[in-house]
C-alpha cells in the first residue's frame, strides 16, 4: 500500500537527549553573557539604579508578548521549525542589545530580546516535555541544568572579557554567533515532528468549548511566579548588589552571579534523582526555603563571604521549581504541554517583568539591602502551594472521569 509521503524519523532518544541538552546550555550561555555585563552597560549608559530597572522592565515585557502567540506558532508549524528560528533570533538580539547607546535603545532591544527568549524557550521545553515522556522517567531538570551550566559559562565569559576590556558589544556578537551554529547543527538531531496527545482539552473543543486551564495549570503557575521573581531579580541584580553594596574588587563583582548558577547547575543536576525519590512536593518545598534564609543571609551580611553564601542557596534554591513546572504539565489533562507551558509562562513572567523593576523602584527608596528582603517570601510562598498540587491533580483526574461517562 502506497503512502501519501513518508513517514518522518525521529533520532533515537540518546541522540535526542544530547542535542536538548546542547540547546538548553546554548540558550543559557546567551543569557548568562547578558546577565554578566549589565554593570557594564548601567555604567556605558550612566544609568541609575531606578533608570536600569526600567529599562530591565523591557525584556520581561517582551517575555510576556511572546506568550500570546508561541503556542499558537508551535500549532501551526510545530516546535522544531520554532526552535531553528528562535535560537539564532534570541543571539542576533542579544548582538543589538550590545549595540545600545542610549536608554531608549537599551529598553526597545530588551523588548526584542524577551520576546525571542520566550519564543524559543516556550519550543524547547514543549520538545523537552515530549523527550521525558518518550523515556518515562524524570530528565526535565538535567536539561534545565545545562541551561544553567550554560548560565555559568556565559557569565565566566563575561568576566574574562570584561577583565580584558572587551566591550560588551563584541562579546555579545560573539555569543550570538555561538548560538546560531548550534542551531544550524542540530536541526535535524531534535523530534521532526511534535508527538500526537490527546487532552481532555482537545475533546471540549470538539464538542464546541473552551477547555479551562484548571486549578493544577494554576497552581503551578503561582509556583512559576515566585520562582521566576526571584529568578528575574537575581539574574538582573546580582552583580550590582555585589558592585555597590558588597563593594568587592573588580575580578569579584560577578562572584554572587557565578555562584548563585553554579549552585543552580548543581541543584538542577541532582534535582532528576531527588524527584524519583522523594517527589516533586517536597522537593520544591526544600527549594522554596532555600531561597528564603538565602536572601536573608545575602541581605543581612553584605560581605563577599556570606553574600555569595547567600545567593549560592538562592540559586540552589530556585534550581527545582520552573523544571518541575513545565515537566508537570505532561499530568494535565486539560490542555497540550505547549499551551500548559504557555500558562505557565503567563502567569511566571508576571514575576519577572514585575520583579526587577520593583527592586529598583525599592533600591532608589530604601537600598538594595532592603529591595531584595521581599524576596524571601517568594521562597516562603512556593513552601506553601507545593502541597496543593497532588490535591489539584486528583481534581483533575476526578473531572476527567465525568467528562468520560
Amino acid at each position: 500500500m502506497n503512502h501519501q509521503h513518508d513517514t518522518v524519523r525521529t533520532p533515537d532518544l540518546a541522540t535526542l537527549r544530547l542535542a536538548m541538552r546542547v540547546l538548553f546550555f546554548a540558550m543559557g550561555s546567551v543569557f548568562g553573557s547578558w546577565a554578566s555585563r549589565i554593570p557594564d552597560v548601567k555604567r556605558a549608559l550612566n544609568l541609575s539604579d531606578g533608570a536600569l530597572g526600567l529599562a530591565l522592565f523591557a525584556g520581561p515585557a517582551g517575555e510576556f508578548c511572546a506568550v500570546a502567540v508561541t503556542a499558537l506558532v508551535i500549532r501551526r508549524i510545530g516546535s522544531k521549525a520554532v526552535m531553528v528560528m528562535g535560537l539564532p533570533l534570541y543571539g542576533a538580539t542579544l548582538a543589538l542589545v550590545g549595540a545600545a547607546s542610549s536608554f531608549a535603545w537599551l529598553a526597545l532591544a530588551l523588548f526584542g530580546f524577551g520576546f525571542a527568549c520566550n519564543y524559543y524557550n516556550i519550543a524547547l521545553n514543549a520538545q523537552a516535555v515530549a523527550v521525558e515522556v518518550m523515556h518515562g522517567r524524570p530528565v526535565m531538570s538535567s536539561f534545565h541544568g545545562m541551561w544553567s551550566l550554560g548560565g555559568v559559562a556565559g557569565g565566566i565569559a563575561g568576566s574574562a572579557a570584561a577583565s580584558l576590556g572587551v566591550p560588551p558589544a563584541w562579546h555579545f556578537l560573539a555569543a550570538a554567533a555561538a548560538a546560531t551554529a548550534a542551531a544550524l547543527l542540530l536541526s535535524g538531531r531534535i523530534l521532526q515532528q511534535d508527538p500526537p496527545r490527546k487532552t481532555q482539552g482537545q475533546a471540549s473543543r470538539r464538542r464546541g468549548r473552551l477547555a479551562s486551564p484548571g486549578a493544577f495549570i494554576l497552581l503551578l503557575g503561582f509556583i512559576a511566579f515566585a520562582n521566576m521573581a526571584t529568578e528575574g531579580t537575581m539574574y538582573d541584580w546580582s552583580a550590582v548588589y555585589f558592585a555597590q553594596v558588597v563593594q568587592p574588587a573588580e575580578h569579584l563583582v560577578r562572584a554572587g552571579f557565578v555562584a548563585c548558577m553554579c549552585a543552580m547547575v548543581t541543584g538542577r543536576f541532582l534535582g532528576d534523582r531527588l524527584v524519583a525519590r522523594f517527589g516533586p512536593v517536597r522537593v520544591l518545598q526544600a527549594g522554596g526555603v532555600f531561597v528564603a534564609c538565602g536572601i536573608v543571609l545575602a541581605c543581612l551580611r553584605p560581605s563577599v563571604l556570606w553574600s555569595t553564601a547567600g545567593f549560592a542557596l538562592v540559586g540552589l534554591g530556585m534550581s527545582p521549581a520552573i523544571p518541575l513546572c513545565y515537566s508537570l504539565t505532561a499530568k494535565s489533562r486539560r490542555v497540550e504541554p505547549s499551551v500548559g507551558i504557555s500558562l505557565i509562562s503567563t502567569i511566571g513572567f508576571f514575576g519577572i517583568l514585575c520583579s526587577p523593576a520593583l527592586t529598583g523602584f525599592l533600591a532608589e527608596c530604601f537600598g538594595l539591602r532592603s529591595a531584595l528582603l521581599p524576596l524571601a517570601a517568594m521562597g516562603a510562598g512556593i513552601v506553601v502551594l507545593a502541597p496543593l498540587l497532588p490535591k489539584a491533580e486528583a481534581c483533575q483526574e476526578d473531572a476527567k472521569r465525568t467528562a468520560e461517562r
